[in-house]
C-alpha cells in the first residue's frame, strides 16, 4: 500500500479541515507579508515565496480527501438496490442514455427492441441494479442489457470478473475506489465528445500561441532589461488576451465538465493498469493499450482542469481558483489546452472510446455482481450451442421475477415450437412471459440467472405483452398488436432461434376470427426458428394448436373469502373461469351475476 492509500484512509473531515488550512495559511502569507513589505522594506515581498508551501500542499491534501470521500462512497454502494444510493441528480439522463445507445447500437449482437424493453419492464429492473458510479457505467449497464446476444468470450469475462468482485473483497476495493473517485457530474457525459460529431480545433491557435509567447517574453523583459516598458508590456498583454479568452471560452467551458470525467476516467485507468487485477482480469487488461495511446492529453487536461469552476465549490477553494484563473487568461492556457486536447480526441478517438466503454464494462460489471449478492437465488447460466441441442430449448428450474419480493418459483421446460399457456384473471400469465424473458435476458448478457438452474439455447428476444392504442397513429388496440406481432413473425430468421413471448394473441377483435387468426400464426410460427410462448384466456385457441405445442395452465381457488392464487404452472388446459366470480368480488347486482352464470351455462371459479 503506497503512502498516498495510507493517508487516503484518514477521517475525510481531517483532510478538508487540513485543506482549508492550507488555503487560510497561502492567502494569509501573501496578505500579511505584503503589507509588512509595503509599510517598512521592500526585502519583506520575498517572505510572500512562503505562501508556496501551503499552496504546493493544498493540491496533495485536496486529492487525498476526494479519495478518502471516494472509499467511503465505495463501502457505501455495495449490495444495496439502485434507487437507495446517494447521487447526482441528471435533468437528462433519458436523454444521455437515448443517445449513448443510439450511438452504440449493434444491429449484430440482437438488440431488444423498445416494446420489449417495455414489456419486460427493464427500466425498473435497470434502475434496481444501477449503483453504478460513473455515467459510463450506468450507459455500458444499459447496452449490456439491451444487447441480447453478446459475444460468448464477452459474457464470460463479465461472469468471471464479476465472481472477483463477489468473493474477494479486496479486489472489490481496489476496483470501487477508483471508481468512486471518477463519480459523476450534473448532466456531463463524454461520450458525445466520443461518438458524435467530432470537435474541431480552432483557426486562431496560431494567434494563441502568438500571444502566450508573448506574456512569457515581457517577464524576462521586465526582470532585466526595462521594468517600466517590461509592465506596461504586461498590462497590454493580459488584458489582449483577456480580451481573447472571454470571447473563446464560451464554447471551453461548455465542454469542461465532460472533459473532467473524462480525465478522472484517465486517472483511474492508470490505477486498474499498475493494479493487481491487471494481470489477473482480462477486461481490466484491455485498458493497457488506451491508456498509453491517451497518456499524451494528461497534462493538457491537468492545465485546463486546475482552476476550472468546481462542481462542488468551496470558499477556499474558490479562493484559488481565482488565483488561477488569472495566470490562467494571462497566458491564454485554457484555449492552448482546450486545442491539445481536441486534437488527440481527434487523433485517438477509438482508443478514448475503448477506455470509456471499458471502464464502463468494469462499473456496470461491479453493479450486476452487487445486485446478484442481494438476491436469494441466482445461478451461472450454461448456454448452449445450436450442435449441442438440435433444436432451440430452454429448461430453467425454479425461474423467479427479480422485481416481486416474494415471488413463487416455476420450472420451465419448453423446446421448438413451445407452449401456450391458459389461465384464470390475475392467476400468473403474464408475469411469468416476463419471468421467462428477463432470465432469458440476464443469462445471454450478465451470464445468470434468477433460477436454481438454467440452460437453453441462445434466442433472439422480442415479445407482445402489453397493449395499447396508438392514437397518434390511428391505429386500433387490434391493429398495433396484428403489425406487432407481424413484424415478429418476420424477424424469425435460420441464424439464430428467437423467443417470442405474447400474450393474449389478437384481444382486441371479436371472438371468431380472434380464434381462427391465433390458431393460423402458432401453426404457422410452429414450423419456424423459434420457440413461442403464448399466453390466453381463451381455452379455444389452446386446443386448437394442442397437437404441436405443450399446454399449461395458471388457476385459482375461490372461497366466501375471495379468490387466492398459488401462482404455479401447471400442465394442461385451465379447467375454471374466474370473470364472473370476479363481478361478484367487485360487487356487482345479484341479477348481473346470475344473468351472466344463465348465458354461460356454468359456474364461476371455484
Amino acid at each position: 500500500m503506497t503512502l498516498f492509500d495510507r493517508l487516503s484512509r484518514l477521517s475525510p473531515g481531517l483532510l478538508k479541515v487540513l485543506r482549508t488550512a492550507c488555503a487560510l495559511a497561502t492567502l494569509g502569507a501573501l496578505i500579511a507579508f505584503g503589507t509588512i513589505g509595503y509599510n517598512t522594506d521592500p526585502v519583506y515581498y520575498w517572505l510572500m515565496l512562503t505562501a508556496l508551501v501551503p499552496m504546493a500542499a493544498y493540491g496533495p491534501i485536496r486529492r487525498l480527501a476526494q479519495r478518502a470521500d471516494a472509499r467511503i462512497r465505495a463501502r457505501g454502494r455495495w449490495k444495496r438496490k439502485g434507487g437507495s444510493v446517494d447521487r447526482i441528480t441528471y435533468t437528462i439522463l433519458e436523454k444521455l442514455q437515448d443517445r449513448y445507445a443510439e450511438l452504440t447500437h449493434d444491429a449484430t449482437r440482437g438488440p431488444v427492441d423498445d416494446r420489449t424493453w417495455r414489456d419486460l419492464g427493464m427500466d425498473e429492473v435497470q434502475g434496481e441494479i444501477d449503483v453504478c458510479f460513473t455515467i459510463a457505467g450506468r450507459n455500458e449497464l444499459r447496452r449490456i442489457l439491451r444487447h441480447a446476444l453478446p459475444g460468448a468470450d464477452e459474457t464470460a469475462d463479465r461472469l468471471t470478473l464479476a465472481e472477483r468482485i463477489r468473493e474477494v473483497s479486496a479486489a472489490r476495493e481496489a476496483l470501487a475506489v477508483p471508481l468512486a473517485s471518477v463519480g459523476e457530474e450534473r448532466d456531463a457525459d463524454p461520450a458525445d465528445l466520443l461518438w458524435g460529431d467530432a470537435p474541431r480545433t480552432d483557426d486562431l491557435l496560431p494567434l494563441f500561441i502568438t500571444m502566450c509567447a508573448l506574456a512569457v517574453l515581457v517577464i524576462p523583459l521586465a526582470a532585466f532589461v526595462d521594468l517600466t516598458a517590461g509592465l506596461v508590456g504586461a498590462v497590454v498583454v493580459f488584458f489582449t488576451n483577456m480580451w481573447i479568452y472571454y470571447r473563446k471560452a464560451r464554447h471551453v467551458s461548455i465542454a469542461v465538465p465532460a472533459l473532467r470525467v473524462l480525465s478522472r476516467m484517465m486517472h483511474a485507468t492508470d490505477e486498474f493498469v499498475r493494479g493487481p487485477l491487471a494481470a489477473e482480469d482480462a477486461i481490466v487488461a484491455r485498458l493497457a493499450e488506451p491508456r498509453k495511446a491517451t497518456s499524451g492529453a494528461r497534462r493538457a487536461f491537468r492545465a485546463l482542469l486546475t482552476g476550472a469552476p468546481n462542481p462542488a465549490p468551496t470558499l477556499t477553494g474558490d479562493l484559488m481558483e481565482a488565483l488561477y484563473l488569472y495566470v490562467k487568461i494571462y497566458f491564454l492556457v485554457d484555449l492552448l489546452a482546450y486545442n491539445r486536447i481536441v486534437a488527440l480526441l481527434i487523433r485517438e478517438r477509438e482508443q478514448f472510446r475503448m477506455l470509456y466503454q471499458t471502464l464502463g464494462t468494469i462499473d456496470a460489471t461491479y453493479a450486476l455482481a452487487s445486485y446478484r449478492s442481494l438476491r436469494r437465488r441466482t445461478c451461472d447460466a450454461t448456454l448452449l450451442s445450436g450442435g449441442e441441442t438440435g433444436a432451440p430449448q430452454i429448461t430453467i428450474a425454479d425461474a423467479l421475477h427479480p422485481l416481486i419480493p416474494k415471488a413463487v418459483g416455476n420450472d420451465v421446460s419448453f423446446s421448438r415450437p413451445g407452449a401456450v399457456i391458459t389461465g384464470t384473471n390475475m392467476a400468473g400469465k403474464s408475469t411469468f412471459l416476463r419471468t421467462v424473458g428477463i432470465n432469458v435476458l440476464f443469462a445471454q448478457t450478465a451470464g445468470f440467472a434468477f433460477a436454481e438452474s438454467y440452460r437453453a439455447t441462445r434466442f433472439l428476444l422480442v415479445s407482445s405483452i402489453e397493449k395499447h392504442d396508438d392514437l397518434a397513429a390511428g391505429k386500433s388496440f387490434y391493429y398495433d398488436e396484428a403489425e406487432r406481432i407481424y413484424r415478429m413473425i418476420e424477424g424469425v430468421t435460420d441464424e439464430v432461434p428467437a423467443l417470442l413471448l405474447i400474450d393474449e394473441l389478437l384481444s382486441g377483435t371479436n371472438s371468431l376470427e380472434r380464434e381462427s387468426a391465433s390458431i393460423a400464426i402458432l401453426h404457422y410460427l410452429a414450423y419456424r426458428n423459434a420457440v413461442t410462448l403464448a399466453a390466453t384466456h381463451d381455452v379455444t385457441i389452446a386446443r386448437g394448436v394442442g397437437d404441436r405445442y405443450a399446454l399449461y395452465y395458471f388457476t385459482d381457488s375461490a372461497d366466501e373469502t375471495g379468490l387466492s392464487f398459488d401462482y404455479k404452472i401447471q400442465p394442461g388446459v385451465v379447467p375454471t373461469r374466474n370473470a364472473i366470480t370476479l363481478l361478484r368480488l367487485s360487487g356487482y347486482p345479484p341479477d348481473v351475476l346470475q344473468a351472466a352464470l344463465e348465458a354461460t351455462g356454468g359456474e364461476a371459479s371455484s
